[in-house]
């Protein structure tokens, strides 16, 4: 695809916490960062898209904070990865894309360490906290939670790199990732991972290689004309795929009617997300999109 001919992708996204939490009194535990950089030399805006979602048993009493330094990495990996246009390009051969998703993982993973040890030195356990710990987690979580620090700051994560003719998205738990293509199909992009059983879903703080990080690579014909990554709140509050895709769907129609306005589309996506919890599954629900408007318009 001739850069003359597509200028990068745009970004939105809304988080909404759970009707539950509300009726609770407790935090939301989503996170969502969005990013789009200046040009590079060629004309083209990369984006980058991405949301974490704290778990919510006793535990994992940080999750929240968690959640918000890893969508605060990706922020930072984004900026890093700006500073050349030629990072990661479909025009590459497969073994230098191969290492610098790699590289890309293993940034990751050590920025999200090294910042949620930084809150921890400077904001250890308080008595309330450990408290709460002792009177809600059995004897085995507690002493996991007390020798590893960052246990308690457990989430998942996704995100979705994107350049002009290339899309890199990482996943590590739960969580999806639907692409919608010109023709009105939606496609998952990343299929859900095994290793998440029932309730139990992969997680940051227990992480031990950054090549655990699912990832997948999206070129050419493959891509969507808009991405959009949510948190498992959105998908469980639906019976069927059939209706949680619609979300893309409508998102589509909304930006055109628009012309575009993300702000408008913010505030319609909002109100339905808060529906979508009350009415669903009760939990936080997060949903960030990239979107190609010259895509969406057929050129």
């Amino acid at each position: 695809m001739p850069f003359s001919k597509f200028n990068g992708w745009g970004v939105l996204g809304v988080s909404v916490i759970g009707a539950s939490h509300v009726r609770k009194g407790t935090d939301n535990q989503d996170a969502i960062a969005l990013y789009q950089g200046g040009d590079f030399s060629n004309g083209v805006k990369p984006a980058m898209v991405a949301v974490s979602d704290g778990h919510g048993s006793a535990k994992y009493i940080r999750s929240k904070m968690g959640s918000k330094l890893a969508t605060k990495c990706a922020i930072e990996l984004a900026k890093k990865m700006h500073q050349s246009d030629s990072y990661l390009s479909s025009k590459a051969s497969k073994g230098n894309i191969e290492d610098a998703v790699r590289h890309v993982k293993t940034m990751f993973m050590a920025e999200w360490h090294k910042a949620i040890d930084k809150n921890y030195a400077t904001n250890p356990f308080t008595d309330g906290e450990q408290s709460f710990l002792e009177e809600n987690c059995s004897e085995k979580d507690f002493d996991s939670v007390m020798s590893n620090h960052r246990v308690a700051y457990g989430c998942t994560f996704l995100c979705a790199f994107a350049y002009a003719d290339l899309i890199l998205v990482l996943q590590h738990g739960d969580g999806d990732v639907l692409g919608l293509y010109a023709d009105g199909e939606v496609k998952e992009i990343i299929e859900p991972d095994p290793r998440n059983v029932g309730n139990e879903t992969m997680s940051l703080c227990k992480m031990g290689s950054p090549l655990e990080i699912q990832h997948k690579i999206v070129v050419g014909d493959d891509l969507p004309v808009m991405l959009m990554l949510s948190t498992d709140g959105v998908s469980n509050s639906f019976a069927d795929k059939i209706g949680f895709y619609k979300i893309l769907l409508g998102l589509k129609d909304l930006l055109v009617k628009s012309d575009f306005s993300i702000g408008s589309v913010d505030s319609t996506l909002q109100s339905e997300l808060e529906r979508i919890t009350e009415d669903g599954s009760g939990d936080d629900v997060t949903v960030g999109v990239l979107f190609s408007r010259n895509k969406i318009k057929g050129k």
